[in-house]
C-alpha cells in the first residue's frame, strides 16, 4: 500500500490515516493472522521512492 501511494503521489500522512482506518475495520473481523499496529509502522517504512520499482513476485505453481 505504501509503495503504491508513493507511485501515486499520495502523502505519507494520508496513507497513514487510511491504514489506521483499515486497521480499525480489520480488527473487527475474526481471522488467524492478526494485524498489529507494528505492521502499519513497518509498512510505512516502505514509503520511499527507493522502492518505486518494486514489483510483486509471483511464483508459478
Amino acid at each position: 500500500m505504501a509503495i503504491y501511494a508513493v507511485k501515486c503521489n499520495i502523502s505519507k500522512s494520508e496513507v497513514r490515516e487510511d491504514m489506521y482506518k483499515t486497521f480499525d475495520e480489520l480488527s473487527e473481523i475474526e481471522h488467524s493472522n492478526l494485524l498489529e499496529e507494528d505492521d502499519i509502522k513497518s509498512t510505512l517504512e516502505a514509503y520511499d521512492r527507493q522502492y518505486y520499482n518494486f514489483t510483486i513476485f509471483r511464483k508459478n505453481i
